[in-house]
Formats: structure tokens, sequence, C-alpha cells
């Protein structure tokens, strides 16, 4: 279990959003105001569009996603905090490979590229 899951937080005007980097797979994910609530769209992009996206975030509309279907390859599973700690983790699954991120509320703003370590399905599975 020595894969990772490279993750990039970026924001524009219209919000903040996440593009993933798992080997030769590429999804986007954003949230988009809807009328009623938010939705999540996570949808799979080339690398072509992954590479426009990371160099050039302040130009990327979200919204441009809100008509393609939502990618089954990729699940992320929100940010949990135990009771009582400072410590955040939020889960991923792409195919059958499963990866946590992890950092700390001290930490500066969730902001810039991290890195996703692979886990176990059994560890992923608990924080359904």
């Amino acid at each position: 279990m020595n894969n990772q899951l490279e993750i990039h937080h970026l924001s524009n005007n219209l919000g903040y959003f996440a593009i993933y980097n798992f080997r030769d797979m590429f999804f986007c994910e954003c949230s988009l105001e809807s009328g009623f609530m938010p939705i999540t769209k996570t949808v799979q992009i080339d690398k072509e569009m992954f590479n426009i996206i990371l160099n050039d975030p302040k130009n990327f509309n979200q919204y441009s996603l809100r008509s393609q279907k939502n990618s089954e390859l990729f699940k992320s599973v929100h940010a949990k905090r135990p009771l009582g700690s400072k410590d955040v983790y939020a889960y991923f699954k792409i195919g059958n490979k499963y990866f946590v991120d992890k950092w700390n509320l001290d930490d500066r703003p969730l902001q810039g590229k991290r890195i996703a370590t692979e886990v176990s399905q059994e560890e992923f599975e608990k924080h359904l």
C-alpha cells in the first residue's frame, strides 16, 4: 500500500474546489449552488484539463461541470474530526484504492498541494 493521492485545494471568485491526481486518473470536485442547496460535483477530467485548472484556477468556471455526470470511480467522505481532537481526516476512494488525508486545525488554511496516503478498505468503511 504505497500509493498516494495528490490533492490540490484551490479557489477563485466562485468558491473553493479540489483537483485530484492518482496515477493516470484525474478528478475535479466542487460545490455548486443550485438554488435550493449546494450540490457536490465530482467529475473525471483529463490530464490536459487538470493542468489547465492547476495552472490557472482563477479562470476556471466550476459551473461548467454542472451538466456532467458525477464519476462513479471517485468517492470522498467529508472531513471528520474525533471529539476533542484538532486532527481532521478526509477519506477518499478511487476504484478499489482507499486513501486518507490528515491535517491539524492549527495548520494554515487548507490550500495548495497535499498528499493522501493509502489505507485499507476496512479503515475507509469505518468512516462511511
